[in-house]
């Protein structure tokens, strides 16, 4: 899948743009460090809460990532990125559903991805490194079922949130967040298990 940021499609409603949005965000800084064009949108971008004592936590961890992303060192999150996610063998944390869900890379997780985005009409590029079970292609996956050519109801979605990314999300964030060597990217996963939380309530109330 892909992991870049193009235009959203003009139809959609102003929540699903920003739901595609995000979920484009999340895909772009899972799939590789972000570059310091990224950072810099990111840190300039407009808050999503009004703050104070109420702030929603969704709005609270997406100002936390812009604070994380105006103060960040590009070499620093390569580094960290490649230490926490890149190894000789099995990084120190995986980011593929597979290995959550089985405890091994490329099984019965994955081709059910590959079922259903053939399903979909939807193909992984040529130029992809992650596979279709990436968190990454994932998140990059919603994306394009919101913000396609506005064909994929909701009842899509919530079908291919609910077998491919409930199952397993919160036990990666964990992973994340127990891990010593997590800085930007502790940052990062928060603001993934938030939006990911708001969107399996949304999911289940629907």
């Amino acid at each position: 899948m892909s992991s870049t940021l193009p235009a959203m499609n003009e139809k959609l409603a102003a929540e699903d743009a920003a739901r595609a949005d995000l979920y484009a965000l999340l895909s772009t800084l899972w799939a590789a460090p972000p570059a310091p064009s990224l950072l810099r949108a990111v840190a300039a971008a407009d808050d999503i809460g009004a703050g104070g004592e109420n702030e929603p936590p969704l709005a609270r961890e997406w100002g936390r990532l812009q604070a994380a992303a105006a103060v960040a060192d590009p070499a620093a999150l390569q580094e960290e990125y490649r230490d926490l996610f890149v190894g000789v063998g099995e990084p120190p944390i995986v980011l593929n559903a597979s290995w959550y869900r089985t405890g091994f890379l490329n099984e019965y997780p994955l081709a059910g991805v590959r079922d259903d985005l053939a399903r979909a009409g939807l193909s992984r590029l040529q130029s992809a490194v992650e596979t279709e079970d990436h968190i990454a292609s994932l998140l990059e996956t919603m994306r394009l079922l919101i913000a396609g050519d506005g064909s994929d109801p909701f009842d899509r979605q919530k079908a291919f949130f609910t077998r491919h990314i409930k199952p397993w999300y919160a036990k990666l964030a964990q992973r994340v967040e127990q891990c010593g060597q997590a800085n930007f990217y502790a940052v990062v996963v928060a603001l993934t298990r938030e939006f990911l939380d708001t969107e399996s309530a949304q999911f289940e109330n629907y």
